[in-house]
């Protein structure tokens, strides 16, 4: 029997498109109940992030998705209790970039990132932005020419990534920055708006609003690329200034040894979440970028960052305990 040539391109078109829509199939072995891990306390940007994704992922994969705040030791409690779980799938955690600082800052971790962890799947980012006062520097050039007495920068504590930003930007650019402990970002960001200090690295969440409000001006985003929300600010690289890469994520991380298959069924499960639109409209509203990256790629990430502020810190000379 013979078909019209169009009719031969339509059935392409058909197979291709269902194709593309296959999830990958539930395995026998996946749990039916899994505690999705919150490593902070109820109201933050990472359980937000979770509340967020949670009924979606449990819809895309079929099994039940509880979310669990375990805050304390700046995610260490959470990352403690994650590496102790049965590696089947029924305890992930909501990691954030801390869960790579821990081990690096902190002696005394009960964890080891690399051993411990299997990494499944990125849901977003937020990178880090330099902001000052609105009477502060009127550019980077600027802010790094601060003469004798240097800049001072705020951070939210000893350790943070704020910190670390700071360390890292005096590394590269060989300026003289003088870093300055505050206990959480809100006051640290009050004393940036009052001009008690030069500047602060902070990241979108926390300052943004601020710079639209004119309470503050933003230098330069720390990513390879600019904001697609802000793209008025320029990177870091486009100021001459190579390598200042500070990004803030979230992704779902499981016990070692996890299977192969119940790791696909996650990943997929993730990347049917970050394609609904009104998901992406709520991670968005919060200064989350999503951000799809499948295990390897996020396995990636992760020892990038290890690689990256394990350098930052022992260059610094930087000690938490």
């Amino acid at each position: 029997m013979e078909f019209h040539p169009a009719c031969r391109v339509l059935g392409t078109l058909i197979c291709t498109i269902a194709l593309a829509n296959v999830s990958v199939a539930k395995p026998a072995s996946a749990p039916k109940v899994i505690e999705l891990l919150v490593p902070y306390a109820p109201g933050g940007a990472s359980d937000t992030v979770g509340r967020a994704i949670a009924p979606a992922l449990q819809k895309a994969i079929g099994a039940q998705v509880v979310v669990v705040n375990k805050p304390g030791a700046n995610g260490a409690i959470a990352g403690t209790q994650l590496a102790r779980a049965n590696n089947d799938g029924s305890t992930l955690l909501l990691a954030d970039v801390a869960i790579v600082l821990n081990p690096i800052l902190r002696k005394n971790t009960s964890y080891d990132v690399k051993k411990d962890f299997s990494a499944v799947a990125l849901v977003g980012t937020g990178p880090f932005v330099l902001y000052v006062p609105t009477s502060g520097p009127k550019d980077l050039k600027a802010f790094l020419d601060g003469g004798e007495r240097g800049r001072t920068v705020a951070h939210s504590g000893v350790g943070s990534l704020g910190h670390l930003a700071t360390e890292l930007l005096q590394q590269k650019t060989q300026s003289k920055l003088l870093s300055v402990a505050y206990q959480g970002a809100g006051p640290a960001m009050a004393d940036t708006v009052g001009g008690q200090v030069d500047g602060l690295f902070g990241s979108t969440a926390s300052g943004m609003s601020m710079v639209q409000t004119g309470r503050l001006k933003a230098l330069a985003v720390a990513d390879r690329n600019r904001l697609a929300s802000y793209p008025d600010i320029p990177t870091f690289e486009e100021l001459g200034v190579e390598g200042v890469h500070v990004i803030n994520w979230w992704g779902l991380v499981a016990p070692s040894g996890t299977p192969a298959e119940v790791v696909d069924w996650l990943q997929d499960g993730v990347k049917q979440v970050l394609e609904d639109p009104e998901i992406r409209k709520r991670l968005t509203g919060i200064e989350v970028t999503p951000t799809q990256m499948n295990t390897a790629e996020y396995d990636k990430l992760i020892n990038q960052d290890i690689a990256l502020w394990e350098s930052v810190v022992k260059q610094a000379g930087i000690t938490v305990d």
